[in-house]
């Protein structure tokens, strides 16, 4: 169980307004989940069994030709359709909502930004003791005897047990109104597949040398994609009925007769009253979110009857991700290698290998959100086989662009070299070009649609407006992202986002209510002089072998003592996952706009464990191998 702030989803396709048609499969078996057909408007079958992809089909086709038949020169080109392994991972997360029986996996959010929520299946409910609230966050350390004390209750209502009801069982997420954790395969789900297409020419330049030169392209479709197909918190799906609701209720907690009233100085007593000689305070939009004038996605699960505000097709159902097969990823190189190996190419030098690669490449995809153990803008956002929401529901590739593990120039090299003596010397380098980022404006928790949500799809933490996904590094770097900064806060800060705009269409708050409330774009503050970009990666290792054969008795025992030298130059390295810097927004050091020079040291290759910490500081390794 954990108590902590939950990561909202953001979900991402190339259609400009999104909806998975799921398939018509056969109803029945132990994966079906009927209760979910018909839930939500437009999708009769959510409740299919996944179907089994045991027909997946993978030809491939490649041509070698030799044109002048003399051996030195190989003409080549391929094409193949091939199909992803899925990690076991993604399965563990859908499984356990699917069984009605087992109590196993228990992770059930307790707190979501100082909001209690409804653990499913459990006659239990965290409290401000655990929980603080919204305007009073508490810190952990004060709410751990309370953490403690609610954990043991939590195990006792749950013991183990593989014939008991499984509190995670997807049905009561809906009879509890809670929202559905990522992980829930879509019943359209598809196998993950890659064109791949290469051309290339392979030439014999001298005896030992040869050169290729390879153009490669792959294409990923049907990568896992989280997105709520209930669409909470979309502008378009607006709840009036909820809406005023949710004023009424907020206005009456206050103690004001309007809105007006409720945001003018000490206008609301009776949420914010005064205290230790401060005056009474006035309303915020958490407070009107906190009666259901909000999206079940930042409420934490369904509102209060009427329904959240903005509830999407069904306003009484919590937020709904299912992964689907929606992500799109390519990768465009052109790869580049000469290779040399001699037998006593010069004197002193018994033998030689040794070759050097240039890699130019692309490679983009879809993006996603904060998922499974992410930070907002973070590398850890990058692996599209794993778990991550899209980052907008209604158009899942909306920020396709570099891809946060996109690396475009790639230098590598190595050589290993039989010396006098017994002696081997070898040594390997590689200078790469740094990541790219997404360029994010935080925010999360109740009311976040009015305030990060800019395109109304109901995913809040959105990237910044005009740019891709991995634009820092790309479109703008630390001397540049003060320009876009400065562009988003003269157009977007201090404005309604669609959310905000459809209230005042509807004639319920006016722009300057809005503002007074907090419910409009925040503003960014400005990166510092000096804002550092993405480090390259710049490595070069050095190893000295020494090699001493025993003959006996027709055997051979060879000893070889070595010393190898990783990062013999001690370059200093920024930036390689999980330690980078991060894309969100944030102005605190380790944002892509709060981190001066003085300040990169956090973000430094550390030592690592042993010498497998590529980049890291200078180690040394000290051995001896024994070959019998």
């Amino acid at each position: 169980m954990r108590l902590h702030r939950s990561i909202p989803t953001f979900p991402s396709s190339l259609s400009a307004s999104y909806r998975p048609r799921f398939r018509r499969t056969p109803q029945g078996g132990p994966s079906a989940l009927s209760f979910l057909n018909n839930l939500v408007p437009g999708y009769p079958n959510l409740g299919a069994p996944i179907p089994n992809p045991n027909k997946n089909f993978a030809p491939n086709l490649g041509i070698a030709w030799d044109p002048w038949k003399n051996g030195k020169t190989a003409i080549r080109a391929g094409i193949g359709l091939y199909y992803e392994n899925v990690i076991f991972n993604n399965v563990l997360f859908d499984r356990p909502l699917r069984l009605p029986n087992g109590a196993f996996l228990q992770t059930p959010l307790a707190c979501d930004s100082g909001q209690p929520q409804t653990i499913p299946g459990v006659p239990l409910i965290a409290t401000a003791a655990e929980c603080g609230s919204p305007d009073v966050p508490i810190p952990i350390g004060l709410a751990g005897t309370s953490i403690a004390q609610f954990q043991q209750q939590y195990q006792a209502l749950s013991p183990f047990s593989l014939t008991n009801p499984n509190p995670n069982y997807l049905a009561n997420f809906v009879s509890g109104g809670a929202n559905f954790p990522l992980g829930l395969f879509a019943p359209d789900y598809k196998t993950p597949r890659s064109t791949q297409i290469n051309v290339g020419i392979q030439r014999e330049l001298s005896p030992g040398m040869v050169i290729s030169v390879d153009y490669v392209r792959n294409v990923t479709t049907a990568l896992p994609l989280g997105v709520d197909v209930n669409h909470t918190g979309d502008a378009r799906f607006f709840n009036k009925a909820g809406a005023l609701s949710a004023i009424s209720n907020t206005l009456s907690q206050c103690g004001a007769s309007s809105i007006a009233q409720a945001i003018a100085p000490g206008g609301c007593p009776g949420l914010h009253p005064a205290m230790n000689g401060m005056p009474a305070g006035s309303a915020t939009i958490s407070d009107f979110a906190g009666n259901g004038l909000d999206s079940q996605g930042d409420f934490g699960g369904t509102c209060p009857p009427p329904g959240c505000a903005f509830g999407g097709l069904n306003p009484n159902a919590p937020s709904m991700p299912f992964l689907e097969p929606a992500g799109i990823s390519k990768y465009n190189a052109l790869d580049v290698k000469l290779t040399y190996q001699k037998s006593n190419p010069f004197k002193g030098l018994h033998g030689i290998n040794a070759q050097v690669a240039y890699s130019y490449s692309s490679f983009q995809n879809s993006g996603g959100g904060s998922g499974i153990s992410g930070v907002l803008g973070g590398v850890s956002n990058s692996d599209q086989d794993f778990i991550v929401p899209a980052l907008d529901n209604d158009n899942p590739n909306r920020y396709f662009g570099p891809s946060l593990l996109d690396r475009p120039n790639q230098l590598s090299f190595g050589v290993v070299g039989s010396m006098p003596w017994n002696f081997q010397l070898s040594f390997i380098g590689h200078f790469y070009e740094g990541l790219a980022l997404p360029i994010e404006v935080p925010g999360e928790g109740l009311g976040a649609i009015f305030q990060t949500d800019f395109t109304g799809d109901g995913t809040v933490q959105d990237p910044i407006p005009g740019t891709v996904n991995g634009a820092f590094g790309r479109q703008y770097n630390g001397s540049t992202i003060n320009n876009l900064i400065n562009n988003y806060n003269n157009a977007y800060a201090n404005q309604p986002t669609p959310a905000g705009s459809v209230l005042v269409q509807q004639g319920l708050f006016t722009v300057s209510q809005l503002q007074a409330l907090g419910a409009v774009a925040p503003s960014i503050p400005l990166a510092p002089q000096g804002q550092v970009n993405l480090g390259d990666l710049r490595d070069f290792d050095l190893k000295v072998a020494w090699t001493y054969k025993l003959e006996r008795a027709n055997h051979t025992i060879a000893f070889q003592p070595s010393a190898g030298f990783f990062n013999l130059f001690n370059f200093a390295n920024f930036d390689l996952p999980p330690n980078a810097l991060t894309g969100g927004l944030t102005g605190t050091p380790g944002s892509i706009n709060g981190t001066g020079p003085q300040d990169r040291i956090t973000n430094r290759v550390g030592a690592g464990t042993g010498v497998f910490n590529l980049g890291a500081p200078r180690a040394m390794e000290f051995g001896l191998s024994v070959t019998f």
